[in-house]
């Protein structure tokens, strides 16, 4: 059986994340986040240079709903540090 993108299967055949996928997801999304942002400005932008108050209240809502994510996605990151900076102390601690 082949594993899926971004999982390897160990020698026992069961399935693990590769150590790097959520470092590259964690890229992929904050990119995503940032490009929301940008498009959010940019319809805000166009929405008061055309007097469309709809596109300017629509592009201030995907600017938020970007940030928003951002600050969820760096909190996750954080967490994660967080979580395994606990797992390297007890690790060290059994040498």
């Amino acid at each position: 059986m082949n594993a899926p993108y971004g999982v390897s299967e160990s020698m026992s055949g069961a399935f693990a994340r590769h150590p790097h996928e959520e470092d590259r997801m964690s890229v992929f999304d904050k990119a995503k986040d940032k490009a929301e942002q940008a498009v959010g400005s940019a319809k805000e932008k166009l929405g008061e240079l055309t007097g469309n108050e709809e596109l300017t209240d629509s592009g201030k809502a995907d600017q938020t709903s970007g940030e928003a994510k951002e600050a969820g996605h760096e909190l996750k990151d954080k967490a994660s540090g967080a979580v395994q900076d606990v797992k390297d102390k007890f690790s060290n601690e059994d040498r």
